[in-house]
């Protein structure tokens, strides 16, 4: 598998040169056979498989990766690393229920506020699969991919949020979100591009531009004190 990923990319790198994604994913693929080699010659190298098992688990190779963290998962200083990309690896087979499981057994063993989101995550797919509380899920989603300002993604879920809606109430929140998200959007193009003004000494559009984020950090903060 990893040869054909292999010859796949340097083949899109020698049409187009500069692709960077070709460029991580042969970069990922040569960083998995050296640490396989060294795997070979030390087996019980628990740095190294905990390293090979993370690289798998980028390039989606999740069976592979799974063989490597159920064992570091059991013991070790890479224990709860292990047991947290086994649930991360539930989340990409779209078995949210039991998913939802292990990130709630980690944050009880310990509080870490980096499993909060996935908790969320879990929880909301889980209740989609199971068409139970479907707009609260998808308007949770949303929230979560605006927080990680994936504003395309968080524009796609409120839509879907919208879709399933039955109340008037439920409408006006979803229509406030994507306003919100519009905002947001437009707020990181502007201070782009007052950046960008400011370095090329073009007084006329940093004026403009800090005029816009302006009217437009005003309107946020209002919409803020409504919602």
């Amino acid at each position: 598998e990893l040869a054909k990923a292999e010859t796949k990319w340097r083949s899109v790198l020698r049409i187009w040169p500069a692709n960077r994604a070709g460029k991580l994913h042969l970069r990922r693929i040569e960083h998995i056979a050296m640490y396989r080699r060294t795997l070979k010659r030390k087996p019980k190298d628990q740095a190294t498989r905990w390293k090979l098992a993370q690289a798998l688990y980028r390039l989606n190779a999740h069976d592979h990766a799974r063989t490597l963290f159920e064992p570091l998962a059991q013991t070790g200083t890479r224990r709860r690393g292990a047991q947290t990309y086994l649930a991360y690896i539930l989340v990409r087979e779209e078995r949210y229920a039991e998913a939802l499981e292990k990130f709630e057994a980690l944050a009880a063993n310990r509080p870490d506020n980096g499993l909060k989101k996935w908790i969320q995550y879990a929880k909301a797919r889980a209740q989609i699969v199971s068409h139970k509380g479907t707009f609260a899920a998808h308007m949770a989603i949303a929230r979560i991919d605006e927080a990680e300002k994936a504003y395309d993604a968080a524009q796609r879920r409120l839509q879907q949020a919208a879709d399933v809606a039955t109340t008037t109430k439920q409408l006006a929140a979803v229509q406030r979100a994507q306003i919100r998200l519009r905002d947001l959007n437009r707020f990181e193009r502007l201070g782009l591009g007052l950046m960008n003004s400011v370095r090329g000494h073009d007084l006329k559009n940093v004026g403009r531009s800090a005029t816009a984020l302006l009217k437009l950090a005003n309107r946020h903060r209002k919409q803020k004190r409504a919602d």
